[in-house]
């Protein structure tokens, strides 16, 4: 047990890589003496150290460590939600969109089954917010189809998001997919109902610009009138 506390002091006094080195060297010796407690807690602390210390890179901006730490943890405890956590917000930072997509999908099912519910909220939170960002980001470059993989792997974690269904609409007249754009502004609209006239009006604009792609002038300037609010006023006029 003398590596385990020596361990527990290294971590106390935030000495995390001679943390690790201690709580490895207790597993070590506690299978030399026959010890299935030490080793036991040891296993179940030095992933949580590599959480830790990926954290500390992390909040550093060294994302390469901050992943190499995390992955390390997901490999030790591969039931540690926090490490795929981790590996997601990492992923996020390098713009590597599906295995922040795979990470975050991973660590909200490892947090289900641990039953932490505020763990599982603030991951499906964070991960909606990261990839309907990736997706905004992406409509600005124009690259449509690339906004639509994380659009949709945003409505994964919030299925019921009036923006992110704004978004596919807009993509999808990007891409002249009028129907589909239809069916994702109506589906923002329904997500709506309780919202103002103004907040609406960007719902209207886009079934109005995929009507009017799909040659009905009539329908469009019906949908563009009910678009003429707020800073839609002018664009839904000239239409």
């Amino acid at each position: 047990q003398l590596y385990y506390k020596i361990g527990v002091t290294d971590y106390k006094e935030k000495k995390i890589e001679k943390a690790i080195s201690e709580f490895e060297k207790a597993i070590e010796y506690g299978k030399k003496y026959n010890d299935p407690e030490t080793i036991s807690r040891a296993q179940e602390t030095i992933p949580k150290l590599y959480y830790a210390q990926g954290n500390d890179f992390y909040k550093n901006d060294d994302y390469e460590n901050a992943l190499s730490s995390f992955s390390k943890a997901a490999e030790i405890s591969p039931d540690y939600s926090r490490a795929f956590w981790g590996l997601g917000l990492t992923f996020e930072k390098l713009d590597d969109t599906p295995n922040m997509k795979k990470s975050f999908d991973k660590a909200l099912e490892l947090a289900k089954a641990e039953g932490d519910a505020k763990m599982e909220a603030k991951i499906a939170k964070t991960a909606k917010k990261f990839l309907q960002s990736s997706g905004a980001k992406k409509l600005q470059e124009q690259n449509w189809d690339g906004a639509l993989v994380c659009l949709n792997a945003s409505l994964d974690f919030d299925p019921d998001n009036a923006d992110t269904y704004y978004y596919v609409a807009l993509a999808n007249n990007g891409l002249k997919k009028w129907d589909d754009a239809i069916g994702s502004a109506e589906k923002g609209l329904q997500m709506s109902a309780a919202q103002n006239v103004e907040f609406k009006a960007k719902f209207y604009y886009e079934i109005g610009n995929a009507v009017k792609g799909k040659g009905d002038n009539t329908k469009a300037c019906e949908a563009f009138t009910q678009a003429k609010y707020g800073r839609l006023v002018e664009s839904a006029e000239y239409e």
